[in-house]
């Protein structure tokens, strides 16, 4: 199991946002479909795309993997800051859609691009404190079914477990010392599979990057490759 280590959080977000644009360059697919993180450390991830010149942005669709239920103005709208913080930049901001249900709106718009399977070519996800990703906790991962592509919660919807897993590229990225310990249980053999990271653990298929702040429980305990 490879995670890719890094000084800084700008130098992490900026390998992953190079990692995304190459991946999307060489999908065979001429409408890419891509699945974002929103909250705090999605908006530093659109952020760091948003300087890719070359991710080719007039065929990739964008979409974030969460949205509250319910009308506006109850919990930030991850639709709100893609489209400020990632399309408006590049002169992409889609009109906003009408209706007061932000998760039925949300998941139209996932099912539109992704299909009814939910099938991303790549889903760019950030591990949050409590090990979440996106509206997946370890609670919600215990009590999902394994096959949903969607799953709702009491006041957010979000990607399923069927979707993290069916997704064609996956790449998850962990900033900062608040982090660290959910890192380290993440990935620990055995402790990872019954929480969300278990779903996307790195592989041929999943990247992951973090900065040095968050990896130190990690390297705490790692010893350097023999020589």
């Amino acid at each position: 199991m490879q995670i890719e280590v890094y000084e800084s959080d700008a130098e992490a977000l900026d390998a992953a946002a190079a990692l995304v644009e190459s991946t999307l360059l060489a999908t065979p697919n001429a409408r890419p479909v891509v699945g974002i993180a929103g909250g705090r450390g999605g908006r530093a991830l659109m952020l760091a795309l948003s300087g890719r010149a070359g991710l080719p942005w007039t065929r990739t669709r964008f979409c974030v993997i969460d949205e509250p239920c319910g009308g506006a103005g109850e919990d930030p709208s991850n639709r709100q800051l893609l489209r400020e913080h990632l399309l408006a930049p590049r002169g992409l901001v889609p009109a906003p859609a009408e209706g007061a249900d932000g998760a039925a709106v949300w998941e139209a718009d996932v099912r539109a691009a992704a299909g009814p399977e939910l099938t991303f070519d790549l889903l760019v996800l950030a591990l949050g404190e409590g090990g979440e990703l996106g509206v997946l906790d370890a609670d919600a991962v215990a009590r999902a079914d394994p096959a949903a592509a969607v799953v709702r919660g009491a006041r957010r919807i979000g990607l399923g477990p069927a979707a993290l897993r069916n997704a064609r590229r996956v790449i998850v990225v962990v900033v900062g010392g608040q982090r660290s310990q959910a890192l380290a249980a993440a990935v620990h053999p055995g402790a990872g599979a019954a929480l969300p990271a278990g779903l996307v653990l790195p592989s041929e298929r999943v990247t992951w990057f973090a900065d040095r702040a968050a990896a130190a429980e990690l390297l705490r305990d790692a010893h350097p490759a023999p020589a």
